[in-house]
């Protein structure tokens, strides 16, 4: 009898905690699209022909040479980098490279790269994209572009960190926010304050892509909204990172 009762109470918070995170997916999709919130909409591109890219998921496995594009749109204005981070550890600033602007403008879809793609090379394991998404120039990223061709020095990536330990599981795969350290630095000069996000993938992530927002946890509490507080402001960011599998 004990045990049909401790299963009851197990089955209810499952139930509970599947029909949060179903709120929550939902809650990002409508924060992009209604505006209430800083949010962006990601979808991962293959290419599967000499000039035909398709949609795929982002927690597949990737081989050897093929080829993919990452598009995004915003529903704020502000600024997107990009930073890649090998299974072996090295930094670098993907977008903006060069002269290139990584100014966004709402309601405008862009393609990474823009005239190229990014190629799987030899080396195997999990290849980190981080993206930092501001509503003002971070000088850390722009002086790495500017002076070094986007190379970082030693910082931390959440993903690289699990990678570098032998007591974790292998990371997960596909678009990540949670635990998300950012390549920034976590104090002193350059150092910023990171946002927590939700993010909500479609029924099929592949096609439809994802959304990622900035929650006001304000009406959760049971207080006023804050317009203003699903809002990116200045010196703050939010960061979330797209693990992709090469085999």
């Amino acid at each position: 009898m004990r045990q049909l009762y401790y299963l009851t109470i197990l089955l209810i918070a499952l139930c509970v905690m599947n029909l949060t995170t179903f709120a929550q997916s939902k809650r990002a999709r409508g924060l992009f699209v209604n505006g209430q919130a800083d949010a962006i909409h990601i979808l991962i591109l293959k290419k599967i022909d000499e000039n035909k890219f398709a949609p795929v998921d982002p927690a597949r496995a990737f081989q050897r040479g093929e080829q993919i594009k990452i598009t995004f749109e915003s529903n704020f204005d502000g600024y997107v980098y990009v930073v890649n981070v090998t299974p072996g550890g090295k930094k670098r600033v993907l977008f903006p490279f060069n002269k290139e602007s990584n100014h966004i403008v709402h309601g405008q879809r862009y393609e990474l790269p823009s005239l190229n793609t990014f190629v799987f090379d030899e080396e195997k394991g999990t290849e980190i994209v981080q993206v930092i998404m501001s509503r003002e120039t971070i000088a850390f990223f722009d002086q790495a572009v500017k002076n070094s061709q986007g190379e970082l020095g030693e910082t931390a990536s959440s993903a690289a960190a699990e990678l570098s330990n032998p007591n974790t599981k292998a990371p997960k795969s596909g678009i990540v926010t949670e635990n998300v350290t950012s390549v920034l630095p976590q104090t002193g000069a350059g150092a910023m304050r990171q946002r927590g996000i939700i993010l909500s993938p479609g029924k099929d992530k592949a096609t439809e892509g994802t959304y990622i927002a900035i929650p006001d946890k304000s009406t959760d509490r049971g207080q006023t909204k804050d317009k203003e507080a699903s809002r990116l402001k200045a010196n703050e960011v939010a960061v979330f990172e797209i693990r992709l599998q090469h085999i």
